[in-house]
């Protein structure tokens, strides 16, 4: 018997035996551990005072909370009988009873919780062994929906699925309310029979984090706004005054003027120009920063938008005395389907800079198509190489770099807007250069054109607005008189003046007009507002479907998209130009008359203005 003795007391099974009145006659030191007591202190005390917690048949729990197996077996020794009972640990692995999350065993058939380890306990707020028994609703939070019914819901996915996860919002004995994240399974247990196993993660700190990330977000999206309205006014209050100085130069260009007064006149123009590329360069960057501008492809011929641009800076190089040509290779795809008003940016200030930075010599662009079938634009220039110091930063926005290229050349952004455009587009930019000489080359990808190509619009008269009655709504006094001046020059019969839109309005309930241009921010009625009233207002008259562009000091494309949702027809941004004049007038002469066309052919009068091309002048 000693050493049958001694094999119990030594057993990591608690063993107790019971007498037939039911007191302890018998306990080892496991079960000693379990009840929190000695074993003087149990014998003679009665079991049934030891064991209050019974989670149901076969199975008692005892302090501190651990579920346990129970066996019995009636013996009898001297003829007395005796009942031994052994109880080992019936929860799952140790492994659980370490893990950091919650872990929790429900009882299918009515929902109790039989198993919780020491984190779910910890993690909810309730001593040892409390919360077992109860319905497992009672962790639920109560929020819009009944905390059974979430249960509820639970359960049957888990009946139908076998398994279930989500994010729950449960709630602490205490009662505040948490958020966690679920992973619940289907399992037999040996016990119980069918049952959930449940893995509670307290995800409060993520879900704080996500809030701070959101509200950051919010906060950066309300500066983005506010900064994209301040440039946006800005736009406005430096364009429109400029819009006068450029103007009124153009104007005194074709009045009789000495030399000296000519070459005041240049150098007025001259800072005017400047001014204006630098506002440009500005909005430009505000836009890209912002998210505002995006890739917009369509149909081109490669081959006339390289010349378009050379053609336009041509004047700049020849005054410096440099050559400026164009080479292309047999690869190069005639047509081609993508951004042509970036790869028109992009060419504009490669090649501007080039010629800015260039004394002696020339410039080339270069044109090809790589293996891929890619557009490969090299612009090459034989001024002065750009310092290896430098190379670091020379796309960066917010850095002015000095040397013997760029001291005192203009502002500095052009390189990091062209690239901001080249990767919109999914292209490179790179760049050679040594001691003398620079070279920067932009690969951009090419789909194939979607439409057979065009016959070009028949040449425009030089004069666009010939015998027009024009009704403009300008409400700076100074823009005003310069448009009325420059529409007389174009050949309009009449130009009446309004300063507002409410004005205009008024004006073209009178009387028809030929041409409508407005002037997109008007006290009283804005250039929009005025133009979706008008719209609408003919349609219901049967009136002639009027013609009319906005001229706006707003510059961003945003502003030109909000324009032709509007009703416009087109629209142009200051400051004025002649030639900028001339484009828009040509374009509305154009559609005046395919519109009279359909018109008298029975056809809607109505525009297209996803079909027909829109364009914004641009200054350089």
């Amino acid at each position: 018997m000693d050493i049958i003795e001694g094999i119990v007391e030594s057993s990591p099974e608690a063993v107790v035996v019971v007498d037939t009145s039911g007191r302890l006659r018998f306990i080892n030191p496991a079960a000693a551990r379990l009840l929190g007591a000695t074993a003087s202190e149990l014998l003679g005390q009665p079991w049934r005072h030891l064991a209050p917690l019974v989670a149901g048949d076969g199975d008692r729990r005892v302090p501190p909370g651990r579920p346990l197996r129970r066996r019995a077996r009636e013996v009898e020794i001297g003829g007395e009988r005796l009942r031994i009972e052994t109880f080992t640990p019936d929860d799952p692995p140790p492994l659980v009873e370490h893990l950091g999350d919650g872990v929790n065993v429900v009882r299918a058939h009515d929902s109790a919780i039989v198993y919780v380890n020491p984190a779910f306990e910890r993690l909810f707020g309730y001593d040892p062994g409390e919360i077992l028994g109860r319905h497992v609703s009672v962790v639920n939070a109560p929020t819009e929906r009944d905390p059974l019914a979430v249960a509820d819901e639970i359960t049957g996915h888990l009946r139908a699925h076998g398994s279930w996860r989500g994010e729950v919002l449960n709630v602490r004995k205490d009662g505040r309310a948490f958020p966690c994240w679920a992973v619940v399974t289907s399992f037999e247990h040996p016990t119980h029979g069918l049952a959930w196993l449940a893995l509670h993660s307290d995800i409060s700190a993520r879900k704080e984090a996500e809030a701070a990330l959101r509200r950051a977000a919010e906060a950066a999206l309300a500066a983005t706004r506010a900064k994209s309205a301040f440039l946006s006014r800005m736009s406005h209050e430096i364009r429109t005054p400029l819009s006068a100085v450029l103007g009124v130069t153009d104007l005194l260009a074709d009045e009789p003027l000495s030399p000296r007064g000519r070459d005041y006149l240049r150098m007025l123009r001259g800072g005017g120009e400047s001014l204006l590329a630098l506002v440009g360069n500005i909005l430009d960057l505000a836009s890209l920063e912002s998210g505002r501008i995006t890739s917009r492809p369509r149909d081109l011929e490669i081959a006339g938008l390289i010349e378009e641009v050379v053609d336009l800076l041509a004047v700049l190089a020849a005054k410096k005395g440099l050559a400026l040509r164009i080479t292309t290779a047999p690869d190069l795809p005639r047509r081609a389907h993508a951004d042509a008003t970036h790869i028109r940016q992009i060419l504009v200030n490669l090649v501007g800079n080039a010629i800015k930075f260039t004394r002696h010599g020339g410039v080339e662009v270069h044109a090809a198509a790589d293996a891929f079938g890619r557009l490969v634009l090299r612009v090459s220039d034989t001024g002065p190489g750009i310092p290896a110091a430098l190379h670091a930063a020379l796309f960066d926005p917010y850095r002015k770099l000095s040397g013997p290229r760029i001291e005192g050349q203009g502002s500095g952004l052009g390189l990091a807007i062209t690239r901001s455009f080249v990767e919109i587009m999914g292209g490179t930019i790179d760049f050679e250069t040594g001691e003398s000489g620079t070279s920067f080359t932009v690969v951009l990808p090419l789909a194939r054109p979607r439409d057979a190509p065009t016959a070009a619009p028949p040449e425009a008269p030089r004069r666009a607005a010939i015998g027009a009655r024009v009704l403009v709504a300008e409400d700076d006094p100074s823009s005003a008189l310069i448009l009325e001046a420059m529409l007389l020059h174009h050949g309009a019969a009449e130009v009446v003046l309004t300063r507002s839109g409410r004005e205009a309005l008024d004006a073209w309930r009178r009387t028809d007009f030929d041409l409508l241009l407005f002037d997109r921010q008007m006290p009283e009625l804005s250039g929009i507002d005025a133009v979706r009233l008008l719209r609408a207002e003919a349609a219901r008259a049967g009136r002639p479907r009027p013609t009319i562009a906005i001229i706006s000091a707003d510059a961003f494309d945003d502003d030109r998209r909000a324009c032709l949702d509007a009703g416009c027809d087109d629209f142009l941004a200051k400051p004025l130009t002649p030639s900028g004049l001339h484009d828009l007038l040509t374009r509305l002469a154009r559609l005046r008359t395919a519109d009279h066309d359909h018109h008298d052919h029975g056809g809607d009068a109505g525009p297209d203005l996803d079909a027909r091309p829109t364009q914004v002048a641009a200054s350089t």
